[in-house]
């Protein structure tokens, strides 16, 4: 496990959450949604090396936190299986909603007029308790 590269990883996703803050507020939900997608990734990749488990670079953490990562039971308990539930929440917009147009209502949008308030909102919630978890586990 290389403790340089966990801390790299940990202090990119400050640094996207700086981001994904300054962007919600000038009202820039699209890319507020964005950047707090990639600070979870980030930090979902600290969490991973830790457990000598190699990162995903096609956005799917996700799916090697649920298949590889043991939880202790505190960490169950104070709900770390939220954090790959959320991460597969980002994947489509990392991957696509917030890159190209999407369809809202039948229509085409900007990625601007897709993304709401409440949506950014949420991300940054689920960003905050992620990041903070994840540092917390990756500390011990």
């Amino acid at each position: 496990m290389d403790l340089e590269e966990i801390r790299v990883y940990l202090q990119t996703a400050y640094d996207h959450l700086e981001l994904a803050k300054h962007t919600y507020q000038i009202g820039r939900y699209d890319d507020t949604v964005l950047h707090c997608s990639y600070a979870a990734e980030n930090a979902s990749s600290a969490l991973l090396l830790q457990s000598e488990i190699k990162p995903s670079k096609k956005h799917e953490n996700w799916y090697a936190l649920q298949k590889y990562y043991r939880p202790t039971i505190v960490e169950r308990k104070e709900g770390i299986q939220r954090i790959p539930n959320f991460l597969r929440e980002c994947v489509p917009h990392l991957k696509e909603r917030t890159r190209h147009p999407p369809i809202l209502e039948g229509r085409w949008v900007t990625p601007k007029a897709y993304y709401t308030k409440a949506v950014a909102d949420h991300f940054l919630e689920e960003t905050e308790f992620a990041i903070k978890a994840i540092e917390e586990m990756t500390s011990k």
